[in-house]
């Protein structure tokens, strides 16, 4: 009688797979890794040299990938990546033409080294034509160490940029 049951189960699973068509979705997952660990995620060969925040960063500047503020889910434009949430300072600097200093905003730019977490959200998915588990990607926060200013301790991470897969 067992043996009739699993029999029965199985058959009715297989046929509920296979009208789900060729991808059955098994659940979401959240991973987060260092990212040094990420080279899997940009596979291109001017990435040898350049660290994973830095090639990310970059395809979002060229409009390659879409990046949002995660506070507000605004789009960042890709003009504006590496200045984006930084802080500006006016500041006196010397103008030779004008033989004198003269104030000027600096805007200041991030680092990609400072990013140095990576966190993937991903939804898994059985392939029924092969068989085979795969992921896709959804989206890839980019995080930055937040350092105490007056210790300089690190007090944990801040997600600076969401980057859309």
């Amino acid at each position: 009688m067992k043996r009739i049951f699993l029999f029965f189960s199985f058959v009715l699973l297989t046929i509920f797979v296979s009208a789900q068509g060729s991808y059955t979705w098994l659940r979401h997952d959240t991973t987060l890794l260092r990212s040094d660990e990420c080279q899997w995620l940009v596979k291109t060969p001017a990435s040898k040299n350049k660290s994973v925040p830095q090639v990310i960063l970059e395809a979002v500047q060229s409009g390659k990938l879409k990046a949002f503020d995660p506070q507000t889910n605004e789009r960042i434009p890709g003009n504006k990546i590496f200045t984006w949430g930084q802080s500006s300072d006016t500041t006196l600097v010397w103008d030779a033409k004008q033989e004198k200093d003269v104030m000027k905003v600096i805007q200041h730019k991030i680092n990609p080294e400072r990013l140095t977490r990576i966190r993937v959200y991903q939804d898994w998915y059985l392939n029924t034509a092969t068989g085979k588990i795969e992921s896709w990607i959804k989206t890839v926060d980019l995080m930055a160490e937040v350092r105490s200013p007056s210790t300089g301790d690190m007090i944990g991470y801040q997600v600076t940029y969401r980057i859309q897969y």
